[in-house]
């Protein structure tokens, strides 16, 4: 007759037992503390950096929000320090490649996200044009991307990673130079466009150029986590810089109109 006796593991304990632990273990939570210390750390780093130009450095809302962020920060890394099953494995942040690929993805995105926000401000409140024109303003930069990002892998193998992010940095740099040698941008042709095509040009050369240098030289189970802090550190740099671009545009705005800016024409 068959045996009804529990099975005993390595450790002496039931196999019963040993089957319900991933469950407990499982059901003791998906790193939520350390979820909400994160997100209340950013929230709270964004609302001080906009609160600057409102209220001023000195004034608590701004402090007092800063140091909440800088707190959750701390709470956020002794949670994940002292968890069995951290959220993110910090130790990958010692892999210099990977660290220097989320810096540059996060100042690649978080830059086209910032230029977005001013180039909406200024088309909406000085050229006068509507959402849907404002948005079709913007494929110049958008559509190279999604229209590449199919044959992105055959231009890393053909050119090389390091190549495709030293182009892709340059592109939107000097595209950024050109927006700026004016106060204001006369026209779209001549003053938007230009910096447009060059900003999408970098995200074709070196976005997904980044993505790959930042997990390919990892082992394949490390890279799902490599990739989870690389796509954080993207979200990041979108998230601070356009904190900082709208609290630049609510400081310039109180500080009245540049005598130098002009408008920007329609040029519909």
């Amino acid at each position: 007759p068959q045996s009804h006796r529990p099975v005993r593991g390595r450790g002496g304990g039931d196999r019963r037992d040993a089957d319900r632990g991933p469950a407990r273990e499982g059901s003791r939570g998906f790193g939520l503390g350390s979820a909400a210390a994160f997100l209340g750390a950013l929230l709270a780093l964004v609302g001080g950096i906009v609160s600057i130009p409102v209220h001023g450095l000195a004034d608590l809302r701004s402090t007092g929000s800063l140091a909440l962020g800088a707190l959750l920060l701390v709470l956020y890394a002794a949670r994940e320090r002292a968890a069995a099953d951290p959220l993110a494995r910090l130790p990958l942040l010692r892999d210099g490649a990977l660290v220097r690929s989320a810096i540059g993805a996060a100042c690649l995105n978080g830059s086209y996200l910032g230029l977005l926000f001013v180039l909406t401000h200024h088309l909406q409140t000085v050229a006068d044009r509507t959402p849907w024109q404002t948005a079709l303003a913007f494929l110049p930069a958008a559509l190279p991307l999604a229209v590449t990002a199919l044959f992105s892998g055959r231009l890393i193998a053909r050119f090389g990673a390091p190549g495709l992010i030293a182009a892709g940095a340059l592109l939107p740099f000097t595209g950024y130079l050109l927006l700026l040698r004016t106060p204001e941008p006369s026209t779209y042709a001549t003053g938007i466009l230009p910096t447009l095509l060059l900003v999408g040009g970098g995200f074709v050369l070196s976005f997904a150029a980044l993505n790959s240098r930042a997990t390919a030289h990892l082992a394949p189970e490390e890279r799902g986590a490599a990739g989870a802090l690389y796509q954080t550190a993207v979200q990041l740099g979108a998230a601070l810089t356009v904190a900082l671009v709208a609290a630049l545009l609510a400081g310039s705005a109180a500080a009245g109109p540049h005598p130098a800016s002009g408008t920007v024409r329609p040029d519909r």
